[in-house]
């Protein structure tokens, strides 16, 4: 009987070593958990250049002609293989930006990654991925930007008034009306740089432009998804020389688009 019982606290005493790595003990972390095969993937945005050379890249799979395009990886593999279009160039690295002058319409952008694929935790992994997406060239003539916002500052939401938005390529001009209330500034006199449904406003140091209500306004303009409403989130300058973000006043406009 006794030879029975021993036998028993034996098998039991294994059991335990092998599904616990041992009695009492932590069991073995799994290594796997919470891993995630990896995969191509890449950005599509369109590069912005504001005053000072502050480059900010907004995200967008259609961008407006005379800007720069860029297509960038998410991640940081082990080689790149860039196809763009019909351009006969292949290229190779983590990011890839190019000028378009004319418009275009779903050009196709293929990025071929590779990576040391982790075969402990995903046998099939076979380390290579291609992966497609498309980009939009649109006119910059076309931005759906341009327009008329009647709307309010939220500091002030019932004092209501319309700021514009406009071309004039004849004079290679665009003017803002009305981004403070009386305010009337071309890019000749704040630094404005246009993207597919965005407008970044710039000072620039020395700026004297601080005429009427405008302030030298510095900040983004951006219109939404649906193309009906603008948000425009900047700051102005408070006295008549340049002065710094520490001393510039904080505004928001919102408007909706008038017909």
């Amino acid at each position: 009987m006794k030879n029975i019982y021993g036998a028993v606290i034996i098998v039991a005493f294994s059991i335990c070593l092998i599904q616990l790595g041992g009695c009492g003990g932590d069991p073995e972390p799994d290594q796997c958990l919470n891993k995630e095969v990896i995969g191509g993937s890449f950005s599509i945005g369109e590069s912005i250049s504001n005053y000072g050379g502050v480059d900010t890249l907004l995200l967008s799979d259609t961008v407006i002609t005379d800007n720069f395009a860029v297509f960038r990886a998410d991640s940081n593999y082990a080689s790149y293989n860039w196809k763009i279009g019909d351009d006969p160039r292949t290229f190779t690295t983590k990011a890839v930006s190019l000028f378009f002058r004319y418009p275009v319409s779903s050009l196709p952008i293929r990025l071929i990654a590779t990576w040391i694929p982790d075969k402990k935790c995903f046998p099939e992994d076979d380390g290579i991925d291609t992966v497609y997406r498309y980009l939009t060239v649109i006119d910059k003539e076309l931005n759906p930007i341009f327009g008329s916002y009647e709307g309010a500052l939220s500091s002030n939401p019932t004092d209501i008034y319309t700021v514009e938005i406009t071309p004039d390529y004849y004079s290679s001009r665009f003017y803002l009306t009305n981004i403070n209330k009386g305010c009337e500034a071309s890019n000749v006199n704040v630094f404005m740089r246009f993207g597919y449904k965005a407008v970044s406003l710039s000072q620039s140091e020395g700026d004297q432009f601080y005429a009427g209500s405008c302030k030298s306004p510095k900040g983004w303009i951006f219109l939404d998804k649906s193309g009906t409403e603008i948000t425009a989130t900047y700051t102005v300058g408070n006295g008549s020389e340049f002065q710094s973000e520490t001393i510039r006043s904080k505004e928001k406009f919102i408007g909706k688009k008038q017909l």
